[in-house]
């Protein structure tokens, strides 16, 4: 073995468009070209008939999976690992999905050295509502993956909480913009009147209670919400003549049309652990937030990331922009989570 390679295990990656595919994305990327390490990414995602990434010391293979079922996969890659491992010493399995963790054992039989990154919480995630039974075995799953890891990373203090694994392991690293996507977007002409919200639709982001309260607010009921995602018909007919749907679109794209907007819009469910990816792409554009938590809530994540950045949780209010022209979103970006990484991988190396 006379490469420094570390290899990504991730179920999603590029192209994918979902949030799940962007942190390894980066990390992949920007590894290379960081550091002396070079990155072996094995994916499930297949590329189509786009091209490729092509980075210098960043070697890529894609193994499709049929069933659409990231165990099944996870199988499936088993006789690959034999061969990879052998150019590999680190291995970081990103989740979720979970189900490759279970791959650490086997990592570390191959003479691997485990990293496991939890994005969110697994067994214990407070915005997944499952019977006793269920919670049990994965927690049961979650303990046993995590005990043959060398590092295992969360993305902030509370999500590591949440994790049944040893505390000791633990490096806390959260989530972050691309400084290089960032800054090369060409300023805008911004659309007044507008709020801007990218992401998914659901029971802990509750688009058509926030588009109800809008309506009834004197200070945006003449403005138009503008949505990008996937999910454009979860959001009730009866609000869909305020809305302007842009599709599920790629990260830039989604930035793009971000910063055309005079302000952004996060949906969450208002747990403590939360650290949505969307936050740090909004601090990016230096725009006004506009936070609408599922239920109420206070000292949370997201509570903490934004308290020195102009936002507000009521609607009878606009978030000002004061002061965003200055500020320094540097601390933000996903190059510091990188420095962390590196110096991860460096210990376990």
């Amino acid at each position: 073995m006379n490469q420094k390679k570390v290899l990504f295990i991730a179920y999603y990656y590029f192209p994918f468009k979902e949030v799940g595919a962007t942190r390894v994305n980066y990390w992949s990327k920007e590894l290379p070209l960081n550091s002396d390490f070079k990155s072996f990414v094995l994916t499930s995602t297949k590329i189509n008939h786009m091209t490729d990434i092509s980075v210098d010391g960043l070697e890529i293979k894609r193994i499709p999976t049929f069933t659409r079922n990231p165990f099944v996969w996870s199988l499936k890659i088993i006789p690959a690992l034999f061969n990879i491992t052998r150019k590999c010493r680190v291995a970081i399995i990103s989740g979720g999905p979970f189900s490759p963790f279970f791959l650490s054992y086997l990592l570390r039989f191959l003479g691997c050295k485990v990293i496991l990154d939890f994005r969110d919480p697994y067994a214990n995630n407070p915005l997944h509502k499952v019977n006793t039974i269920k919670r049990y075995l994965k927690l049961f799953f979650e303990a046993l993956v995590c005990i043959p890891a060398n590092k295992i990373i969360s993305v902030n203090p509370y999500c590591q909480e949440l994790i049944a694994a040893n505390k000791k392991k633990f490096t806390i690293i959260d989530n972050g913009f691309d400084e290089k996507i960032v800054t090369s977007l060409i300023p805008p002409k911004i659309s007044l009147n507008t709020i801007g919200y990218a992401g998914k639709i659901n029971p802990s982001r509750n688009i058509n209670a926030f588009l109800g309260t809008m309506g009834k607010s004197h200070i945006y009921m003449n403005f138009k919400l503008i949505y990008i995602g996937p999910d454009f018909d979860k959001i009730s007919p009866k609000f869909k003549n305020r809305v302007k749907n842009i599709g599920f679109v790629s990260y830039k794209k989604t930035l793009e049309e971000l910063n055309k907007c005079e302000i952004l819009l996060l949906l969450y469910g208002g747990e403590k652990f939360e650290s949505s990816t969307k936050v740090f792409d909004y601090i990016s554009l230096k725009k006004p937030i506009l936070l609408y938590p599922n239920k109420k809530s206070t000292k949370t994540q997201i509570d903490k990331i934004l308290e020195n950045y102009p936002h507000t949780k009521s609607l009878v209010e606009k978030p000002t922009s004061r002061g965003l022209a200055n500020f320094n979103t540097v601390l933000f970006s996903r190059k510091k989570g990188l420095e962390k990484l590196i110096k991860i991988i460096k210990e376990v190396w």
